[in-house]
């Protein structure tokens, strides 16, 4: 956190984290052991200001859990407290507030609860983006599209591999990356704790492709039917 360099944009680039997963998840399921990533989160030292508690954190967030959890880690704990910057959870005039990362959680939850993960492969492109994907238990599918570029919008066009009727998609968004505000599916968290969705955008497809665009700084969980 002491290190000048350090901004939000830092979030955002491109990590060696998927590599050390990679290396957990070979010697976890050599010796049958299962792994937990813990005490963690996104800036040492109890975060920073202005990168650790802005809406960046929340895309960088939600891309690592769906990391953690495609080279099969059991869960993460995010580090939380009072006066740490990072934490997803503050306290504020006596009230407790949702910070950027317990959105992405919410985004998590509602893109990959009960699934089984499937791959989700990016065509060549240059674009600093991420997609993920999973199978839900009543055969619908989730796909997850990250969008860490800053200015650039991305228009996803998801190939699958059967044709489906409709799309709902329900999106991460702020007013911008540096915004320490956040919503999720048009929804803010209240102080007790309890969410409510707002209505999902629907499309109708009844084909195997479909395109979304996701504006900069953002992500949309989309859910096939």
């Amino acid at each position: 956190a002491s290190n000048l360099s350090i901004t939000y944009h830092t979030l955002l680039q491109n990590s060696e984290l998927p590599y050390y997963l990679q290396a957990l998840n070979s010697e976890s399921s050599k010796y049958s052991l299962p792994y937990r990533i813990t005490e963690c989160n996104n800036i040492y030292g109890g975060g920073k200001a202005g990168a650790s508690n802005v809406f960046a954190s929340a895309l960088w967030a939600l891309d690592l859990m769906w990391t953690i959890a495609e080279n099969n880690g059991h869960g993460i704990n995010f580090h939380t407290g009072t006066g740490l910057f990072y934490s997803p959870v503050m306290m504020a005039d006596g009230e407790v507030n949702a910070k950027p990362e317990y959105y992405a959680m919410l985004a998590f939850k509602y893109g990959s609860n009960g699934g089984t993960i499937i791959p989700a492969t990016l065509g060549d492109i240059n674009y600093n983006c991420s997609a993920h994907a999973c199978i839900n238990a009543d055969n619908t599918y989730s796909v997850t599209l990250i969008n860490k570029e800053e200015t650039e919008n991305i228009n996803f066009n998801v190939q699958l591999s059967k044709p489906a009727a409709t799309i709902k998609i329900e999106r991460l968004s702020a007013p911008s990356l540096a915004s320490d505000k956040a919503t999720f599916a048009g929804s803010s968290v209240h102080f007790d704790g309890t969410f409510v969705p707002g209505a999902a955008e629907k499309r109708a497809i009844n084909q195997n492709s479909f395109t979304v665009n996701v504006p900069a700084g953002s992500a949309a969980v989309i859910t096939v039917l």
